[in-house]
């Protein structure tokens, strides 16, 4: 690979990493690691699914029959459905909170699906499936409805636009050329 297509690609990683504006506009929604941007929400969400992908791995949701794995779950969810709800105490600014409540999110969505697989019946499973699916259909869209007014109030703010000009988006536009 020559040299500029190794700059591109690591400009794209860079960017598609943190999938926001690297830039000081969006610090509250990135970490840095080792000089990389990671999105907060999907570093935690991803360690939260990791994590309950081994403990589920190693055997210690065995003993747990699958009604009680499903309400587990759903308290894994809460606080970002509570997030979502924008009630008080779970619409923190926190970043840690933040990146904790994705990580039960994360761990929430393994047990889920670990439910899946352990219920007794097919319409059971398919019931879960549907529900699930529906679930996160309404987290997404209201993941994203916020997610574009948050964007447009924050870049509005800025002395750039979301253009090649915008410093945040530089990775991306490179990627392209």
């Amino acid at each position: 690979m020559s040299s500029s297509k190794t700059e591109k690609l690591k400009g794209f990683l860079h960017y598609s990493l943190a999938h926001h504006p690297i830039c000081w506009q969006y610090r509250e929604h990135l970490i840095q690691v080792k000089g990389w941007s990671l999105c907060l929400g999907c570093t935690g969400f991803y360690s939260g699914f990791i994590l309950g992908a081994i403990v589920i791995f190693l055997g210690f949701l065995q003993h747990i029959i699958w009604i009680e794995l499903i309400i587990l779950a759903i308290l894994l969810y809460l606080p970002t459905m509570l997030r979502l709800a924008k009630v008080p105490i779970f619409d923190s600014t926190n970043r840690k909170l933040r990146i904790g409540f994705r990580g039960l999110l994360g761990l929430g969505i393994a047990v889920g699906l670990y439910s899946i697989i352990v219920a007794p019946y097919f319409e059971i499973q398919l019931l879960q499936v549907l529900i699930g699916v529906t679930f996160y259909g309404i987290i997404t869209i209201k993941r994203i409805k916020n997610g574009t007014k948050e964007w447009d109030a924050l870049c509005e703010t800025c002395t750039f636009s979301r253009n090649a000009q915008c410093p945040g988006m530089e990775p991306l536009f490179k990627w392209r050329e």
